[in-house]
């Protein structure tokens, strides 16, 4: 009887082995400690849904000028009435926004990818080169992003779509992910992990691939965030004073 207990007391006292959790499960409990991002998440997921359906349950055609009564207001044949062309905003969002979304994320793209080119020499290689780039970084900083790009896009003759404007934006929005890139890249080469990286005998561009990169991932995803964001608020800029322009050679 004596031993039956001490054994009993001895497996109470053990630990419970702790079960894995599958990668499942570790997805959920990241969402729930990240709420922004899977808010985030959801309300881009309805964009990309209402891109992909909106054409199925509104007739595109409308978004054309003179295809409904000017100046309507919201109501079930116009959710979001008309404007005083008489176009039907909701057929103007649904043909608009995947373009927008278009533009917004290929300059992002191209305007991080300079971004990190330039962040990341001037960053690690420092020196004449370093010098350069944040001399010109700062300096383009300065100008209004909206005049040089109006003036661009004003030099282009003919008509400008979608790929031409999201490149000429990308033109300017590769200045702040280059700063706070190079920021990044200045803290980091001086990490323990780097120098033993380099004393090793790995190369630079090894150094730059496997170790310095992949520490800068957080920072890459939020760069590029404000990259399309910029990009997105950008293109409407542009296209604002492309109205007023037009609106102007009317009336002259």
């Amino acid at each position: 009887m004596a031993r039956t207990s001490a054994r009993l007391s001895t497996a109470l006292e053990q630990p419970a082995v702790r079960r894995d959790r599958t990668r499942l499960e570790e997805f959920v409990a990241y969402c729930r400690r990240n709420p922004p991002l899977v808010i985030g998440a959801a309300i881009m997921g309805l964009i990309l849904l209402f891109c992909a359906l909106g054409p199925v349950f509104v007739n595109t055609k409308h978004a054309q000028p003179l295809s409904a009564i000017p100046f309507q207001r919201p109501s079930a044949a116009y959710p979001l009435g008309t404007d005083d062309n008489g176009r039907d905003l909701m057929a103007v969002m649904v043909v608009g926004l995947p373009v927008t979304l278009r533009i917004g994320f290929l300059a992002g793209a191209v305007g991080l990818l300079i971004g990190i080119v330039l962040g990341v020499i001037a960053g690690f290689r420092g020196g004449f080169i370093d010098a350069i780039i944040r001399t010109t970084v700062d300096i383009l900083l300065t100008v209004p992003s909206l005049l040089i790009l109006t003036t661009i896009a004003a030099s282009i003759k003919g008509f400008i779509s979608a790929n031409i404007l999201a490149l000429v934006i990308a033109s300017l929005a590769w200045r702040g992910p280059a700063r706070t890139i190079r920021a990044q890249v200045l803290t980091l080469r001086e990490r323990g992990y780097i120098l033993m990286a380099q004393r090793s005998g790995a190369g630079t561009f090894e150094v730059l691939t496997r170790e310095l990169l992949p520490n800068l991932l957080p920072f890459l995803a939020a760069g590029f965030v404000g990259a399309v964001a910029l990009a997105i608020l950008s293109s409407i800029g542009l296209e604002a004073s492309a109205s007023g322009r037009r609106t102007s050679r009317r009336w002259a």
